[in-house]
């Protein structure tokens, strides 16, 4: 008779899950090991598992499931590497301080970077650093930048990519009053004044669509920059040596790579030599008249 009421009550039971009752999962669990042996309630366990798998509520990771509950947005990071040497330039010009309309070179990739999704934006300097903050003076003030220097910049851009990366993984950047997680970050070259915030928010896009660890753009079918990097290539990064950003990187994870063609050849330019700032010049007058 004993045996009778029980089935009858987790016949009850069993209806709750199918119909919404609201008991929940874990007190089922907790009926059943009180009410009848270990090795039944595990087969009741199994039963309603098998047969009501909608009703049982599974647990995420430890790390999302704080995430989740705390409300904390991912975000992704701008590295501007702004600190080369100009050599290739000639006569002395430092070619992220030459004259594009009425800002210099820097500036421009500065406002794409400041009117897109990117937060935070480390901004790395090192070639002629206080000229160059001179120059950018409204900038260094901004809640949202945080301007570093590098004192090996003549050791190469890897360099420079590491301290980024560094002041990103210690958290030694300036704080927005709403905390994020950076989950990744995109290097930015600081001589090419023609990037937009339109190209920068795609790779965002992209990024968090496909779950791709590294997403670059193509213009006109040729890759280009700025490149984004998930947060768990920073290791590897930081590895990265010489005069180079993260082509190894990039090589060694095809299989991770996302290429998206964006279609404007122009924004990919750059300053890196006096021919190079005239065609950029030409690109811009050419632009200003549409």
């Amino acid at each position: 008779m004993l045996h009778n009421k029980f089935l009858r009550i987790i016949q009850a039971h069993l209806l709750g899950f199918s119909t919404g009752n609201v008991l929940s999962w874990k007190r089922f669990c907790l009926f059943c090991l009180f009410h009848t042996s270990f090795s039944f309630a595990g087969c009741l366990v199994q039963l309603v598992y098998t047969k009501f798998p909608s009703r049982v509520i599974h647990t995420p990771a430890p790390g999302l499931r704080r995430r989740k509950r705390l409300h904390i947005p991912h975000t992704t990071a701008a590295i501007i590497l702004a600190a080369g040497s100009s050599s290739r330039m000639g006569a002395g010009r430092h070619k992220l301080l030459l004259p594009l309309g009425d800002r210099p070179v820097l500036a421009h990739v500065i406002d794409a970077t400041l009117a897109s999704q990117v937060r935070p934006i480390i901004l790395v300097l090192g070639h002629q650093a206080d000229q160059v903050r001179a120059r950018i003076a409204p900038y260094t003030t901004h809640p949202d930048i945080t301007i570093i220097e590098n004192p090996a910049y003549l050791d190469g851009m890897s360099t420079s990519m590491h301290m980024g990366v560094q002041t990103l993984t210690s958290n030694g950047y300036k704080k927005s009053a709403l905390s994020s997680h950076v989950d990744s970050a995109l290097i930015m070259l600081g001589d090419q004044p023609m990037i937009t915030s339109r190209i920068i928010d795609n790779l965002i896009t992209i990024f968090n669509a496909t779950g791709k660890r590294i997403v670059a753009p193509l213009y006109a079918g040729k890759r280009g920059s700025p490149v984004l990097f998930d947060a768990s290539l920073f290791p590897e990064i930081l590895e990265v040596t010489g005069d180079e950003g993260g082509r190894t990187v990039l090589e060694r994870h095809r299989q991770d790579l996302e290429l998206v063609e964006m279609g404007d050849a122009l924004a990919n330019f750059d300053v890196d030599t006096w021919d190079a700032y005239q065609q950029v010049l030409e690109a811009w007058k050419s632009k200003s008249k549409e």
